[in-house]
């Protein structure tokens, strides 16, 4: 008895002699970490490999059922049609393709060319910070407009600033601030033109959407829908929208036009599904007309690439074939 009374008082006093030295020491030390071995609470889990960055058997299916389930709902719409009891919205959802949204789409006819795709151009942001430092810098491009005075001693400020402004309007901020300009090469969109040699001006950055129509065999018409109306904050526009009325009106010769080809992949396209690469090439300028509140920038083009499908290579026969029989997955 004596004996395990001594053993005991001495694992005791090693035990506490350990946590002095943990508690005191300038490194902390996992206390467990020679006892005994531990597994992370979810590991060789779908999630676990998904943190780790680990491409399983299960990773691959989720990520072929991800998209499977992306190119499904594409093709539904969903319209109200009433509250229930408890006042949440009753949804009908149904089967409406491409056709009928292309057939609402406003397009210039002069041509009279089938509409077959319509790209949405709109900014596809790389992340918050990016975000931040544009916004940052569309201000920047508003104060800059709107300072009179900026000196050691006096700041006035035109009434166009908006007085709701949490930015702290102290000297130092308003010079930093107010240098700043608007910058086009944050901008991250679906359109890419590529050139020999960069032009004045960059089409694609002032393109709302592009429309694509079929002319015959392998040709097809593409349509570069720009604004009228120049954007507030960017002093450039004005000077493009200048250009482009004088090209309309074969007054100048301007690099605008010249585009050797341009690709996208699509996401959201109208007329098309997602994750599909195209690719044409420029066959000739042919002209810009008015319409509505655009100016439609055309080029007769020959297609390249014609919708490839850059994620067949993660097709999972195994889950299509569960999908066909439906089956459990």
């Amino acid at each position: 008895m004596s004996n395990w009374i001594k053993k005991q008082i001495t694992n005791l006093v090693i035990g506490m002699s350990n946590v002095e030295k943990n508690a005191f020491g300038q490194e902390s030390v996992d206390l467990g970490i020679n006892s005994e071995k531990h597994q992370r609470l979810n590991q060789n889990s779908v999630l676990d490999a998904l943190i780790r960055g680990e491409i399983t058997e299960d990773v691959e299916k989720l990520r072929w059922r991800i998209y499977k389930t992306i190119e499904a709902s594409k093709q539904m719409s969903s319209t109200l049609v009433g509250y229930d009891d408890d006042g949440y919205p009753i949804l009908e959802t149904k089967y409406i393709g491409d056709t009928q949204k292309l057939s609402k789409i406003k397009t210039d006819n002069s041509d009279d060319y089938e509409l077959i795709m319509v790209v949405d151009n709109t900014n596809i942001s790389s992340g918050v910070i990016d975000s931040l430092d544009l916004d940052i810098e569309l201000k920047g491009e508003e104060l800059s407009d709107t300072t009179n005075i900026i000196d050691d001693t006096n700041l006035n400020l035109d009434d166009e600033i908006n007085n709701d402004s949490d930015i702290s309007l102290n000297l130092g901020l308003i010079k930093t601030i107010g240098e700043l300009k608007y910058n086009h090469s944050k901008l991250n969109l679906p359109i890419n033109i590529i050139r020999e040699l960069r032009p004045k001006f960059e089409l694609e950055k002032y393109t709302e959407k592009l429309h694509i129509k079929k002319i015959e065999n392998n040709n097809y018409l593409l349509e570069f829908y720009v604004s009228k109306y120049p954007a507030q904050f960017d002093k450039n526009n004005h000077f493009f929208i200048s250009e482009i009325k004088k090209l309309m009106n074969n007054k100048i010769y301007s690099s605008l036009t010249d585009i050797k080809s341009i690709c996208f992949l699509t996401n959201n396209t109208i007329g098309s599904a997602d994750f599909l690469e195209y690719e044409y090439d420029i066959i000739d300028f042919d002209k810009i007309i008015e319409f509505n509140q655009y100016y439609v920038v055309k080029f007769i083009s020959e297609v390249k690439i014609n919708g490839r499908n850059i994620i067949e290579q993660y097709r999972n026969l195994e889950l299509d074939s569960k999908y066909e029989k439906k089956e459990k997955r």
